[in-house]
């Protein structure tokens, strides 16, 4: 029986964490010719373009939270930490955000969240965007975004079991792959693997939220649409 590869243990025991199995992945595929596993391995290394496809499992949802003042600062009603109802024509556009980051920021920022009690991060919005879109027939002092309950640490599962696949196809199909080369002469064999690897990679199964389209918008840095 042939030996199971030890970057696959090691994935399932993490033993190495999900930038370290891309980083491998990345050197496995070192000679494969395709573009779109390249660009993929790219883009969850170094993170999204402004301009590139983002996968559902990057994208999740959002809700809208502030503080605001109706009336006067005396005695007009103030709210705390509040959530602000969308207006109906930015509900669908404002729900979720892309989320662009390389692998070691969500890494990152998926141990913030595991350490924040409520288990969830909160990105500033643009106060004068806020006001835009929000229903409050008033002043809001602050805006920001909640994210769903563990946005990052979903993400980063999503791509651990994508690697997972993917390692366990490649081991299926060449063998043990603990050398850490695979040549890919072969090339009819490399087409069947290249069909394999961008079913797994594109399949939308571990999607994160849903379809809702995402406006231009300033909220957070690189999370930017």
């Amino acid at each position: 029986m042939q030996k199971r590869s030890k970057v696959i243990i090691d994935l399932i025991n993490s033993n190495i964490n999900v930038e370290q199995a891309l980083e491998i992945l990345d050197l496995l595929l070192e000679n494969i010719k395709d573009k779109k596993i390249k660009n993929w391995l790219s883009n969850e290394i170094n993170g999204y373009d402004k301009d590139d496809d983002i996968p559902d499992y990057r994208i999740v949802s959002i809700n809208l939270k502030g503080s605001y003042i109706i009336g006067s600062a005396f005695n007009g009603i103030q709210g705390t930490n509040q959530p602000l109802p969308l207006k109906p024509e930015y509900i669908k556009d404002y729900s979720n955000i892309k989320i662009k980051d390389g692998v070691f920021k969500l890494e990152q920022m998926a141990i913030a969240e595991k350490e924040n009690d409520s288990h969830h991060l909160s990105l500033a919005m643009n106060v004068l965007l806020a006001q835009e879109i929000s229903c409050i027939n008033g002043e809001i002092i602050n805006a920001y975004t909640d994210l769903s309950l563990y946005a990052y640490t979903n993400i980063i599962g999503a791509i651990r079991s994508k690697l997972l696949s993917i390692f366990k196809e490649l081991e299926k199909q060449y063998g043990n792959l603990d050398e850490y080369y695979i040549d890919f002469k072969d090339k009819i064999k490399e087409e069947k693997v290249t069909k394999s690897l961008i079913t797994i990679i594109y399949d939308k199964s571990t999607h994160i939220g849903d379809n809702n389209s995402i406006k231009e918008s300033i909220i957070g840095d690189n999370n930017e649409n």
